[in-house]
């Protein structure tokens, strides 16, 4: 239980620090919140609204829906749990991988 909540804090201040627009910590909630409140039945002028920034928060709500069923399909199939987290850490680690800086090269 120690080594999820190390992992879910790790995955906060990750999310965080990358400030990726309509990528909340509390990714659920606040996505699903911002798509409705910005859409026209919403009407709130605060968010901010246009075809892409709706884009985003649909891909945001669709991306964690997709990995709850994911998830879901992988334990009704009988695999472990251990083996959901191994592949999603997995994951985690190519995709922060991916965003590590390069070594700059002085000219």
């Amino acid at each position: 239980m120690g080594l999820l909540s190390a992992a879910m804090g790790i995955r906060n201040v990750t999310s965080l620090r990358l400030q990726v627009p309509d990528l909340p910590t509390t990714l659920v909630t606040r996505a699903m919140t911002a798509l409705l409140a910005g859409s026209p039945l919403g009407r709130d002028s605060f968010l901010a609204r246009g075809t892409a920034t709706t884009a985003r928060r649909a891909a945001s709500v669709g991306a964690v829906f997709a990995g709850g069923l994911a998830g879901a399909l992988w334990i009704d199939a009988g695999r472990p749990v251990s083996g959901l987290l191994l592949l999603t850490a997995g994951t985690l680690l190519v995709v922060a991988a991916a965003y590590v800086p390069g070594p700059h090269l002085h000219t």
